[in-house]
């Protein structure tokens, strides 16, 4: 683990391992040139260009400048994201459990998806925690 810190420490591997995840975020958030999708809102209201650019805006300011006060941003979008996240999506795992038309199937399959999607956002706020800029 702490040649793992220590690697996460360089600049230069900051720079580009906030490039993976710029690079990645955008691929999954691709629109296949529907950009009608941008224009509509989630459930909370929030139009969805502002979801998938402002992460994509903050990724690529850290990749030019690598800031303390950009990583603290970045970090803070995180927490909130995962916490969101687990505060939307948990409750109503829980209840669709039950009996009814909204019966879930706890297959291997979806918990293996749900413990995949924990962990990895376990791991990304882990990595993000220990790449803290020096400057």
């Amino acid at each position: 683990m702490k040649k793992i810190e220590k690697w996460l420490t360089s600049p230069f591997m900051q720079r580009a391992v906030y490039l993976l995840l710029l690079l990645l975020w955008l691929y999954i958030n691709k629109s296949n040139g529907n950009f009608n999708r941008f224009y509509a809102s989630n459930t909370l209201g929030i139009p969805y260009a502002v979801i998938v650019f402002l992460p994509a805006l903050l990724l690529g300011l850290q990749v030019y400048w690598n800031k303390q006060w950009l990583w603290r941003v970045l970090c803070g979008f995180l927490i909130c994201f995962t916490l969101w996240l687990a505060t939307l999506s948990m409750p109503s795992i829980i209840s669709a459990a039950g009996a009814g038309a909204k019966t879930i199937v706890w297959g291997f399959g979806v918990i293996g998806f749900t413990v995949l999607l924990v962990l990895l956002l376990a791991f990304l706020n882990w990595m993000l925690l220990h790449m803290k800029p020096k400057r």
